[in-house]
């Protein structure tokens, strides 16, 4: 049982107990429109990939790699590959990712940029957008609406999804654990975690927006996942 790596599930965003029960129910995988998040990174840090398709997410690739641009360059051929436009690719876009974005637009890729400080649809509840998409996504895998789908167990991504803890600011809305605190706690970055959790959100965050003609020309006339400052898509 993965579980026995982590304690005290009530005290983490993704319960470790909660999301063995969910994944364990009984599915029929339901296609959809295919959504793609890279986490993007340097270092000893992993560059990941992750897909969202109907209730199905799954770790595309995840991989250190110090070359950025050879990074986007595999994105593309491998989301091309996959038949998934850059309208359906989110780029986790703080710090090295605004670089990145602009290493895509190069290869004239326009992909959406994810912005994890700034306000969640739920203001109510959530500090920032980051801690609304790890526990609104983290519910679909724990309830079994979305499933993660793998050849082989994957204990560093079953580590990184419940070994984050929940934290409250002082007006009471939730907040994600600092990755400093992680650190801290002799956890790695949860680079896989970001990037799966970050797929099934925009999945699920079903925007809808028309093709202004830059860019990659979308797999259907809509894209579901669009955000004005790219320019290329306006919200209808």
């Amino acid at each position: 049982m993965l579980a026995e790596f982590t304690l005290e599930g009530d005290l983490y965003i993704i319960d470790p107990g909660k999301l063995e029960w969910g994944q364990r129910q009984p599915y029929e995988p339901r296609r959809g429109r295919p959504v793609a998040f890279l986490d993007i990174a340097a270092g000893g840090d992993e560059t990941v990939l992750a897909i969202c398709d109907g209730n199905e997410a799954w770790i595309e690739y995840a991989e250190r790699q110090r070359d950025t641009v050879q990074s986007v360059r595999k994105c593309i051929a491998t989301l091309k590959g996959l038949g998934i436009a850059d309208c359906d690719l989110w780029v986790d876009a703080p710090g090295m990712g605004l670089a990145v974005i602009s290493d895509f637009n190069e290869s004239g890729w326009y992909p959406n940029e994810f912005f994890g400080n700034n306000p969640p649809e739920d203001r109510d509840r959530y500090i920032n957008l980051s801690a609304e998409c790890w526990n609104d996504a983290g519910l679909e895998l724990m309830t079994g609406r979305v499933h993660i789908r793998s050849r082989r167990s994957d204990k560093t991504l079953f580590v990184q999804l419940t070994t984050r803890k929940k934290e409250y600011a002082d007006d009471s809305r939730l907040r994600n654990e600092k990755k400093e605190k992680m650190k801290a706690r002799n956890l790695s970055s949860p680079d896989r975690a970001d990037a799966l959790l970050g797929a099934i959100w925009a999945s699920f965050r079903g925007v809808s927006g028309v093709w202004t003609g830059e860019g990659n020309r979308p797999i259907v006339g809509k894209s579901q996942h669009a955000v004005k400052h790219t320019g290329k898509f306006y919200p209808i």
